[in-house]
């Protein structure tokens, strides 16, 4: 990370997903604690995502009877010319779905530490 974090600090994250890319390069385009809304644009890298941007809100819910958290990520993706509309789905897919597992995972992790 360069900087604090906030609105325009940009953070360098090594891939270790799988996906065919090792780094990405990220700016935070907005953040608010209180809405718990998270944006973010990819700003380079060695991925396929061109003009990617993504934004993450999280809204209590009850499920089963239980408290939860739906997390809810949205995108927008320029499609280069040497990928196909199908190449790319199936790479943000993989992305979003690694990234909601490893916030589960970090979710989990705190639930069952003792603070």
């Amino acid at each position: 990370m360069r900087g604090n974090v906030e609105t325009g600090s940009v953070r360098e994250v090594i891939v270790q997903s799988g996906l065919p890319a090792t780094r990405s390069i990220e700016r935070l385009e907005f953040l608010d604690d209180n809405e718990h809304i998270l944006r973010v644009k990819f700003i380079g890298g060695d991925h396929m995502l061109k003009n990617y941007s993504s934004t993450l809100t999280m809204h209590s819910e009850v499920i089963d009877g239980q408290p939860g958290t739906i997390v809810i990520e949205s995108f927008v993706v320029d499609i280069p010319e040497e990928n196909t509309k199908e190449d790319i789905c199936y790479f943000v897919e993989n992305l979003l779905r690694c990234n909601l597992r490893t916030l589960a995972d970090v979710s989990d992790e705190s639930l069952a530490s003792p603070c």
